[in-house]
């Protein structure tokens, strides 16, 4: 109250508070539980930065600095009309906030504003410091803190940094040398415990689910503790998730050090796509301009495939899986000419460079998807090419929508350069040898006839499996003779031999050609017949008349 932080309050509406103990020790910060406000209150439509984004910023460089804002919220006055939402009871009486309460919904968008505000004016130049020499570095901060100052707010002396080689940033320690995470963090990770219920699998699950893009092969070692978080499943706690969280703490302890994409080097950015069953994997790598085998990667990560898009055969599982990989990675890959995206172009290859064998409008669209992206086609063999099961995260909805870059009428363009990464290895298949089996489910015709004999061949195969099946079924009931009586035995043969498939031999048969006797015809067929004389005749009188009008 002597700061101005409360003051005595009428409301007859309160909430609940709590405490909780400071680093300091000996001292308590006051927590306002602020949940049935909440609940009524609209959101604001500004977000702050994502946490990755933000970090990557500050990779790279030689000298970063860090500021505190000490109290900031305490800078920030409530409205008098909304004061009275804040009260809670006390010893001293109902008291109520005068400044931005913390766990507020807004509270974080509307600080974050006000911070913008302040800075607008070195906004990108100097608040995602670039600088190349000390000196330089120092007299940005300067001007950073002086802008502060203006404003009448306060730096946290201590929490304060002002040129240092790494830093800490949202939890990620960044430093010239790319972004890693810290080792209190892993260290939490290494020593949980076996969960015993789905409260404390999430808990670990969203621990070490922020090291996400940092652990190759996140989905799969996480696949068997997932299980347990689904509806309707049991809690089974084996071995099985033992090994599961196990390989997760042991992913912690090898991940890779990650950094930005440099869109101003020479080497090729890569985009590795594997999709199996389960997910659709993927990572982010660029390659060094002199040695192409040095790799710096910039993310990892991965799709879940629903159980709709799993049971896609792979062709079409394989192309969707590229759509999808392209989609989640398009903001740092649109626009990039000098991009090679590796992946198991068996079926690919051949898709890309034929649209118009596809056997539907929606294999077509994720083509034109595709084509938005100028990229080389890097063919590396399924069988030695992996990076699927990274993690399970879909693309938010409040991730950025790219425009079209392309106009309506305007074709994307050809087909993607396909570079063959080892010559020694299976190389893509052709179209023709899969392009039934693409996606089979739709019923669809590829080819046009031409003549009687394309149907007759297309019969003669047709032949050929009944008689496969026949045959199969013929040797199944021989086998069960003994089992079977007399007359279930003749009429199953009967049943087999029925002609499933017309013979070719039928075309030239006389007794086809026969006139068919009119008496066995129903009274709805002859009816139909008379119909179709009186329309012909209708439409004999509108063709006279449409002639006459153009004369």
């Amino acid at each position: 109250m002597d700061v101005s932080v409360y003051e005595p309050s009428n409301s007859s509406y309160h909430s609940r508070w709590f405490t909780i103990a400071k680093k300091t020790p000996g001292q308590l910060r006051l927590v306002h539980s602020l949940e049935p406000l909440n609940a009524v209150t609209i959101a604001h439509s500004g977000i702050p930065p994502a946490t990755n984004e933000l970090a990557s910023h500050f990779v790279g460089h030689a000298c970063s600095g860090m500021f505190d804002l000490f109290i900031g919220y305490d800078e920030r006055l409530l409205a008098e009309s909304s004061r009275d939402l804040t009260t809670f009871q006390t010893s001293f009486g109902a008291m109520r906030l005068v400044i931005l309460p913390m766990g507020w919904t807004n509270s974080i968008s509307i600080f974050h504003d006000d911070v913008t505000k302040i800075l607008s004016d070195e906004i990108p130049e100097l608040i995602l410091m670039m600088c190349q020499l000390e000196m330089e570095h120092l007299i940005n901060v300067n001007r950073i803190i002086q802008r502060i100052k203006y404003c009448g707010a306060t730096f946290s002396g201590h929490k304060s940094i002002l040129c240092a080689g790494e830093i800490m940033v949202v939890s990620h320690m960044c430093s010239y040398e790319g972004r890693v995470l810290t080792t209190e963090r892993i260290k939490v990770i290494m020593d949980w415990a076996p969960c015993v219920d789905q409260s404390q699998l999430r808990a670990f699950m969203g621990t070490v689910g922020v090291l996400r893009i940092f652990i190759p092969n996140f989905s799969r070692r996480a696949k068997d503790l997932t299980k347990l978080l689904r509806m309707k499943v049991p809690w089974e706690w084996g071995s099985d998730q033992d090994e599961g969280m196990r390989a997760l703490k042991e992913g912690c302890l090898v991940v890779k050090v990650l950094k930005p994409i440099d869109y101003e080097n020479e080497g090729d950015i890569v985009l590795a796509v594997d999709t199996s069953y389960i997910t659709v994997g993927y990572y982010i790598y660029q390659e060094h301009a002199d040695n192409t085998k040095e790799k710096i990667y910039g993310r990892f990560g991965s799709i879940p495939l629903n159980k709709r898009e799993a049971n896609f055969l792979q062709p079409k599982r394989e192309l969707f899986g590229l759509m999808r990989a392209l989609d989640a990675c398009k903001h740092w890959l649109i626009g990039v000419r000098k991009l090679v995206v590796k992946t198991d172009a068996s079926y690919i290859k051949e898709m890309l460079e034929n649209p118009d064998m596809m056997p539907n409008a929606t294999i077509n669209r994720w083509i034109d998807n595709i084509k938005l992206f100028h990229f080389t086609l890097r063919h590396k063999n399924g069988a030695t090419f992996g990076p699927d099961g990274l993690s399970r995260h879909l693309p938010q909805p409040e991730d950025e929508v790219y425009p079209n870059p392309f106009e309506e009428n305007e074709d994307p363009g050809g087909p993607p350069e396909v570079v063959i990464a080892d010559p020694t290895e299976l190389q893509p298949i052709p179209i023709e040898e899969f392009r039934d089996n693409i996606d089979p489910r739709g019923g669809y015709f590829q080819g046009i006839a031409t003549d009687v004999h394309d149907f007759e061949y297309d019969l003669a195969k047709a032949l050929t499996e009944d008689e496969k099946d026949r045959k199969l079924l013929m040797d199944f009931i021989k086998s069960k003779l003994n089992k079977m009586s007399k007359e279930d035995t003749e009429m199953c043969e009967q049943f087999i031999n029925q002609a499933l498939v017309p013979r070719l031999e039928e075309h030239d048969c006389e007794e086809k050609h026969k006139h068919y006797d009119q008496f066995h015809r129903t009274k709805v067929a002859l009816d139909s017949d008379r119909a179709i004389l009186t329309l012909i005749k209708i439409l004999q009188r509108i063709l006279i008349i449409v002639v006459r009008l153009q004369m």
